[in-house]
């Protein structure tokens, strides 16, 4: 037989072994995505067109969907048959854990889109109108998210970013004490360690403003100074524990809304998120280790790039 005969038939049985091995590997991804569907059925209807994984890790999802249910849907306030999509997500390799558990996830998610309709309403006289009352038909977004357990100091570590066009980009970064399991059988044991939250304003503020304006019948100017009037007022009222500094931004993003970013940094031990609710809201800022700055403008992007 010569070299090249030879040549050519390892190279096709390496074929033939690569296709069986992506056949197989895409079976086990259709076994894992239907589990992990079967495991959210408690929070709702989770759905996808299709799945794709190579034989390097790496794959990507098509037509994701969420619908709430039951509890998820009460406490999130949407109504029947509300849904969210999300038109492609690309991941890199998973890693896992000893006990088999997701240990870190990095992935980059395009068209998220969440509609408004009357959902995300904030209860209460004092709450804020809901963004389809500022004109928002949905959202749509794209980003990025990395997910992380720690599991010898129980640390769930997520941060990413969303970016929407005439909304907002949002960066963030999350530490949870808590663990995989303790998100499936205990979240109301979760326990906040730090936040780290960025804003760039894209047009959700003056949106804000102009729904306000419209409402009191007022210039933006003033409409400016009654909603800082409002959010004096209330602090007051509720005896906020917040610093000045603090106070002193807020007002200044509402005059004129720029790139902010809100910190919570608990002075103590990390907060268990059920338990806010047994302290009065003025507390709240001084609890939590709220902290709100003004951030530089980030630098537009020169003609032709990107």
């Amino acid at each position: 037989m010569s070299l090249g005969a030879l040549l050519m038939r390892l190279l096709l049985l390496a074929g033939i072994a690569a296709g069986a091995a992506q056949w197989w590997l895409l079976q086990r991804a259709e076994f894992v995505a239907q589990q992990i569907a079967a495991q959210w059925q408690g929070y709702g209807r989770l759905h996808y067109e299709r799945i794709w994984v190579w034989l390097w890790g790496s794959g990507s999802v098509r037509n994701l969907s969420f619908e709430p249910t039951g509890l998820t849907q009460a406490a999130l306030g949407t109504p029947l048959g509300y849904r969210l999509s999300i038109g492609r997500v690309d991941f890199d390799r998973p890693s896992f854990g000893e006990d088999g558990s997701l240990a870190e996830l990095r992935l980059r998610y395009t068209d998220l889109v969440l509609p408004m309709q009357d959902a995300y309403r904030l209860r209460g006289r004092q709450a804020p109108p809901a963004l389809a009352a500022l004109g928002y038909d949905a959202l749509h977004l794209h980003g990025r998210l990395h997910w992380q357990q720690v599991a010898a100091s129980s640390l769930l570590l997520l941060d990413g970013d969303a970016q929407g066009a005439d909304f907002a980009d949002l960066r963030f970064g999350l530490q949870l004490d808590a663990t995989v399991s303790q998100l499936q059988r205990a979240p109301d044991q979760i326990g906040l360690r730090k936040l780290n939250l960025e804003i760039e304003d894209r047009g959700l503020m003056p949106r804000y403003r102009q729904y306000w304006a419209t409402k009191l019948q007022l210039t933006p100017e003033a409409t400016a100074q009654a909603l800082i009037a409002e959010l004096d007022q209330r602090a007051a009222r509720e005896r906020w524990k917040w610093d000045e500094a603090s106070s002193a931004a807020l007002r200044a993003f509402i005059r004129d809304p720029r790139r902010a970013a809100i910190d919570l940094d608990p002075p103590g031990d990390d907060v268990i998120l059920k338990n806010l609710s047994l302290y009065r809201v003025g507390d709240w800022p001084q609890l939590l280790g709220l902290r709100f700055r003004l951030l530089e403008q980030a630098p537009e992007p020169a003609p032709g790039s990107g």
